[in-house]
């Protein structure tokens, strides 16, 4: 009896883990997969690998000039403001002389 009660330890040690995502080159079965088409309609395919969305890419010399600046700038997003630093000229290292060794 105890010997059993020994086994199961053994295979329950500290040093056993497990792995949360399998990385596997070939996966056994297919996936459902939403793709997005150009025109924003979207059909479910079944592909080998897991994923959620394929969005296929726009073909840009269909599109026209107001279409495709509008594009460029959602590629491109916000630019951020940066402000200018001014920097007081009045400094005068007299004031903090105080401060440092002799």
């Amino acid at each position: 009896m105890e010997e059993r009660q020994h086994k199961n330890v053994e295979a329950c040690h500290t040093k056993r883990c497990s792995f949360a995502v399998q990385q596997r080159p070939v996966y056994p079965r297919m996936y459902k997969t939403m793709v997005v088409l150009e025109n924003g309609s979207t059909i479910t395919v079944r592909l080998r690998e897991p994923r959620k969305i394929l969005k296929l890419p726009v073909d840009m010399s269909k599109l026209s000039e107001e279409e495709r600046t509008n594009l460029w700038f959602q590629r491109k997003g916000r630019v951020k403001a940066t402000e200018e630093v001014k920097l007081d000229s009045t400094f005068t290292s007299k004031q903090y002389s105080k401060f440092f060794k002799s």
